[in-house]
């Protein structure tokens, strides 16, 4: 039988994992960083979901539109798109739901082009990202409790140069 063990790059910090739970290979999709951050991703995710339809009827996306309207206010479903990185499907119908629900208001255009509308928070959408953002903050108080700010600050160094390594 053929030797499939996988040869690891030269640069790999392979000293870095614990071998323990690996396969014969050397791979363990459950040790394997990606799958760590993937899980991480979708319990946080799944966990904002359930908070704010609990607390607020609106949904984690949603909450995202908010956040990036309260960052920079009166900006078109572009620049949402940009922001948050979503695809503009998703945008454009988190944006018809936070609109009907009276959280979000427009400025139309010269052209009358939907596309071009301007947005930004409602009165009702500005007390409404104001408590969110509250309980935002406390999520992440609770999600980075016990870490240290040296911690936090390795991690976002890490984070940042991961991100870079994707784009390269």
């Amino acid at each position: 039988m053929q030797d499939r063990r996988t040869e690891w790059p030269s640069n790999y910090p392979i000293d870095r994992i614990d071998n323990s739970d690996f396969a014969s290979d050397g791979f363990c999709a459950a040790n394997a960083i990606s799958s760590e951050i993937c899980n991480l991703a979708v319990q946080w995710s799944r966990s904002a979901f359930q908070t704010y339809q609990q607390n607020f009827a609106v949904g984690s996306q949603d909450w995202r539109v908010l956040s990036a309207l309260g960052v920079e206010p009166e900006i078109n479903a572009k620049r949402i798109c940009e922001i948050l990185q979503l695809d503009k499907g998703a945008v454009s119908r988190s944006i018809s739901r936070l609109h009907e629900a009276g959280y979000l208001s427009y400025e139309e255009s010269a052209s009358r082009d939907r596309r071009r509308r301007i947005w930004s928070l409602s009165d009702e959408g500005l007390r409404l990202h104001a408590s969110m953002h509250m309980v935002a903050l406390q999520r992440e108080q609770q999600l980075v409790d016990g870490l240290s700010h040296a911690d936090l600050k390795i991690f976002r160094k890490v984070v940042k140069t991961m991100s870079t390594n994707l784009h390269q």
